[in-house]
């Protein structure tokens, strides 16, 4: 059967190495000059593949997530990694990277398979027509090249993924639901310039009025704009999900400074520096930044007065109130895409395209989660289409 593949991320090359190990004749189309650009710029240059703890939860409620990750385990997907030449290591949070830690190691061993497999790759390709014409599909790309095919599977990315929705280019709007950037960083309403590039180990809460919606632990970036790190990057991929939804922005973020310090352990400790006589500069010190601690007196002034418990309070509670999140160039992935009601059990469009990876509205926390369901939605396809995942 001849296949083309539309996108060179993980789940086109993914799925263009599997199905030509079941004899597929394939060719993968890519709009950029070069195949894997995103996996090569992925994990600040190391790429998390997967992670040893996926489950649902990691993922916005989707049938497609739940049917695809039901049916492909995180030993498959790394079992498909291995059989391409990656040696793999997890580090303490579950996140799985190659061994070499550099992200071009993955790019170029899915490269290199695809060579060896003889699959047919075009890159400077941008889809702009496909045609469906009794059994087969013709691929029109912008230069005017035409590509037939028996099997057009849509792998696009989150850029890709967006131009589509806005132009439906092959694959009708109204299949999609609205996108928005998510594992991104979020612009707040008082932002702190003077804490921009410190780093600090915390606790998250993202609230909406007096409701808890997610909680995220690691450590926080802080931008003149905002929040960055990683666990920002979580809180934002609820804040991207409820948009989806149509929820309103209107959220705030509450974060511990000191999450190894109880409330009341931190209050003794700052009596009794205080009854030591540490002046204000000096309360803090040992304990956090010195700017951090600069912007908690600020907040917590009391004239010339310290008062311990709200100084604790302002450690412990270090509320922002959200603006917004950063838009799509920040983003690691979208939220949001073809909606499942339009995507039957083997992945396949009323149109007749299959879909695969970041194109399906399925998005995961950050830590290798996104990968791994793209690398699971490749291999579920082709279990669908040829009764096993070959090796």
């Amino acid at each position: 059967m001849k296949k083309l593949i539309i996108g060179g991320g993980v789940s086109g090359l993914v799925c263009a190495v599997q199905s030509a190990r079941a004899g597929h004749s394939v060719t993968l189309l890519e709009a950029d000059k070069r195949i894997g650009k995103k996996i090569a710029a992925s994990g600040n240059g190391r790429c998390n593949m997967d992670n040893i703890n996926t489950t649902i939860e990691c993922y916005n409620n989707s049938s497609v997530a739940r049917r695809v990750l039901g049916n492909i385990s995180v030993k498959q997907c790394i079992s498909f990694w291995e059989s391409i030449g990656i040696v793999t290591y997890a580090d303490s949070f579950g996140r799985v990277y190659p061994v070499t830690d550099n992200s071009h190691t993955v790019v170029d061993c899915l490269r290199y398979a695809c060579q060896r497999l003889g699959v047919n790759i075009v890159c400077e390709s941008k889809v702009v027509e496909v045609k469906h014409t009794g059994n087969t599909f013709a691929v029109v790309v912008s230069n005017g090249t035409q590509y037939k095919a028996d099997q057009v599977i849509a792998a696009c990315g989150s850029n890709s993924q967006i131009k589509i929705a806005e132009h439906s280019n092959f694959i009708p709007k109204q299949y999609f639901t609205s996108l928005n950037p998510t594992l991104t960083p979020i612009a707040v309403k008082n932002p702190e310039v003077v804490l921009n590039g410190i780093r600090s180990k915390c606790n998250m809460v993202l609230k909406s009025g007096n409701t808890v919606l997610a909680k995220s632990s690691g450590e926080v970036l802080f931008r003149e704009y905002g929040l960055s790190g990683i666990c920002t990057m979580d809180l934002s991929a609820t804040i991207a999900r409820r948009s989806v939804e149509g929820q309103a922005m209107d959220y705030t973020i509450e974060i511990d400074l000191l999450p190894t310090l109880e409330y009341n352990e931190l209050v003794n400790m700052l009596q009794r520096r205080i009854a030591d006589g540490y002046s204000k500069e000096q309360l803090f010190c040992g304990i956090l930044h010195n700017k951090v601690a600069e912007v908690i007196l600020k907040r917590s002034a009391t004239g010339s007065t310290l008062n311990a418990k709200k100084l604790a309070d302002s450690a412990k509670h270090f509320v922002y109130q959200v603006d917004k999140l950063c838009g799509f160039q920040y983003s690691q992935v979208t939220a949001g895409g073809i909606a499942d009601q339009y995507v039957d059990d083997n992945l396949r469009l009323p149109n007749g395209i299959y879909a695969l990876g970041e194109i399906l509205d399925v998005d995961g926390l950050c830590g290798g989660y996104n990968i791994h369901f793209a690398t699971a939605s490749a291999l579920y396809y082709c279990l669908k289409q040829d009764g096993k995942i070959y090796d």
